[in-house]
């Protein structure tokens, strides 16, 4: 429920702190005292439209902040003035459609220039599957969940479809690039085994050279470095006969000879390699072919070989298309006959539900003084396609007075009448929010019938909020909070003022609504209306 309104210079209001309680609330005060302001400063909050013009004359702009207990959402707030609004939910920041939408669970608005919750046609289809017994209203989840895999499923074909000539596009070049990779058949060591290769090939007779002269060095000359270790080896060997510790330089020279003469098999060995321009031809072929790929793919064989298994992959995916395409179509068929049988069953029980409506909204009116009233539930069938509660579109349609005709709902001109088809609605069909409020409910009306409004308010107003705007004492002695709204002037500045009245305060503000005037009689009658009025 809305448990504070704070408004601050705001129209004649410069700062006004307005607590509210469960059930009933009645606002009261004399003509032009800020009462509609206070309505106009929750329906900022609950983000209908601003006018800038609303703003305190010398206030730069006009803060409005509604505190809520017992929901989701702490705190709606709005301030208006200067070139934008800056609306926020509990603290933070948000656009005024992203305040008005979360409003709507809230609280509901009903008066001429409100922001109407229920005047709307899509609202009117959610007050009459209020009235669906349990079957339907399984029926209406039911088809709501199907309605919604529907509508994803239709999403995805259509984003395939549209994209299917670039589809064929991408599958092109990336059945190409695999191709172009795949001939190559590239190793991920390949690039530094060939230009090893390509070096040992293209300085083949310096390395000949080289080996040939290493080999003759070692063995091949008269004095070779072979024989020059065995005389070393020999010599020293000799020595260590006679000087034990001479063994260990004996053994490491044994070594550096056996060595010696291992490299030299091996340069030996080593030294048939020839020049081989067609191996050499072949190798600078392969390595521009590389570079070619590495161009276009990456900077390395093996990052070439990455994209060449993301290529594959996406190229996969794309050719799986055709058959995610006939699925979905499958699964849509499937989806969009259970929608059909589920909509039809809607159709009939919003049938009963709109007769149900209508009788009990006629029984409400008469005692509201419109017992002239035409109230009419227009049932039909959607333009178009499913839409996300069947086929069916609800209107609520009005003829307030005899000889005048029928139109909807959001065209009566009379604010009072409208805000009483709104509370014969309510006591008929639960309204769906915890906070209601009504303005110039009480237009046009005394005697019984503000008796009987009063009484409806207070019907409605069970396990829920109702606030309510009035001139009548008959309908404020129903409250079981009554505020009463006054007009002062201060240090030459209007100001309005706010307080809950209780006791004899609140006998005297019935007195004057009942007479102007404060009589003895009028009091009496103020406290026989208490009195009758109390549950």
């Amino acid at each position: 429920m809305l448990r504070r309104l704070s408004i601050s210079n705001l129209a004649i209001i410069e700062s006004a702190q307005i607590s509210f309680t469960p059930g009933l609330n009645v606002l009261s005060g004399e003509t032009g005292a800020g009462k509609s302001i206070i309505v106009d400063a929750l329906g900022l909050a609950l983000g209908a439209r601003a006018d800038t013009g609303l703003v305190r004359a010398g206030a730069d702009s006009a803060l409005v902040t509604a505190e809520f207990e017992g929901q989701q959402i702490e705190s709606l707030s709005r301030r208006v003035g200067g070139s934008r609004s800056v609306a926020r939910i509990d603290g933070e920041p948000v656009t005024v459609q992203e305040l008005a939408d979360a409003a709507r669970a809230l609280a509901a608005i009903h008066a001429q220039h409100a922001n109407q919750v229920l005047a709307t046609p899509g609202a009117h289809l959610a007050a009459l599957d209020r009235l669906l017994p349990g079957p339907a209203v399984t029926a209406l989840a039911e088809y709501r969940a199907a309605f919604q895999e529907r509508a994803a499923l239709l999403a995805e074909r259509d984003r395939l479809q549209a994209s299917e000539r670039e589809r064929a596009r991408r599958q092109d070049m990336l059945t190409f690039q695999v191709k172009d990779i795949d001939s190559l058949a590239l190793q991920p060591d390949e690039t530094d085994r060939l230009h090893a290769e390509r070096e040992r090939l293209r300085h083949a007779q310096q390395i000949a050279e080289g080996i040939g002269l290493a080999a003759s060095l070692l063995e091949d000359d008269e004095i070779n470095v072979g024989d020059l270790l065995a005389r070393a080896l020999r010599s020293l060997e000799s020595a260590a006969r006679y000087d034990p510790s001479l063994g260990p330089l004996h053994r490491d020279l044994q070594g550096a000879a056996e060595a010696a003469r291992a490299v030299a098999r091996e340069l030996q060995a080593a030294g048939a390699l020839e020049a081989d321009p067609r191996r050499l031809e072949a190798i600078e072929s392969r390595l521009d072919a590389i570079e070619k790929v590495q161009r276009k793919y990456g900077a390395t064989i093996t990052e070439v070989l990455e994209y060449r298994d993301r290529a594959a992959a996406e190229l996969a995916g794309l050719e799986s298309s055709s058959e995610r395409l006939a699925d979905l179509e499958a699964r849509r068929a499937r989806l969009e006959t259970v929608c059909d049988q589920l909509a039809a069953q809607l159709t009939d029980a919003r049938a009963e539900a709109a007769s149900t409506l209508e009788q009990g909204v006629a029984r409400t009116l008469r005692d509201l003084a419109m017992a002239k009233a035409v109230f009419t539930v227009r049932l039909g069938p959607r333009t178009g396609q499913l839409g996300p509660g069947g086929r069916d579109e609800v209107e609520f349609w009005l003829a307030a007075n005899p000889g005048e005709p029928a139109q909807p709902l959001d065209r009566v001109a009379s604010g009072g009448e409208l805000s009483r088809v709104m509370l014969a609605i309510a006591g008929v069909a639960d309204p769906g929010t915890p906070t209601l409020v009504f303005d110039e409910i009480d237009s046009g009306i005394g005697g019984e019938a503000a008796r009987a409004v009063g009484d409806r308010l207070r019907r409605v107003s069970r396990g829920r909020q109702v606030l309510v705007v009035t001139h009548l004492p008959q309908i404020a002695a129903f409250a079981e909070n009554h505020l009463h709204v006054t007009k002062l002037t201060e240090r030459g500045r209007t100001v309005v003022e706010v307080h809950r009245l209780e006791g004899e305060p609140r006998v005297e503000e019935l007195a004057r609504m009942l007479g102007g005037t404060r009589t003895d009689v009028a009091l009496k009658h103020a406290r026989e209306l208490l009195g009758t009025s109390r549950p």
